[in-house]
């Protein structure tokens, strides 16, 4: 998704019937299609490390960022900013948002 929406934002956001985008959006796509590049990146990266404060920020971080984002699209789904394919994001957006709470808050590490 974010090589998509950095490379092709207009194409990408036509599926959400997002359409005739400006300058200004098609940057702000596009700097979030590096962001979550550089989430995936950092994801991988740590995927393995052991019990750590420094880990414990990463899900957090996480936790936070999908929250919001989960909070973003349905704002958007119930203005009608997009149409059907946003629900699918809402979904992949909830369920992140939840395995790394549940991850950082309830299945703690010995």
């Amino acid at each position: 998704f974010g090589v998509a929406i950095l490379l092709v934002p207009e194409m990408l956001m036509g599926i959400y019937g997002v359409t005739n985008m400006s300058a200004s959006e098609i940057l702000l796509a596009r700097t979030l299609g590096g962001s979550l590049i550089a989430l995936g990146v950092v994801s991988w990266f740590v995927r393995s490390a052991g019990p750590s404060p420094e880990r414990d920020g990463i899900v957090l971080g996480m936790i936070i960022f999908y929250t919001i984002s989960f909070v973003m699209t349905l704002l958007g789904m119930l203005n009608n900013v997009y149409t059907g394919f946003g629900s699918a994001t809402f979904a992949v957006d909830l369920m992140l948002a939840l395995g790394f709470a549940y991850f950082r808050f309830i299945k703690r590490d010995a």
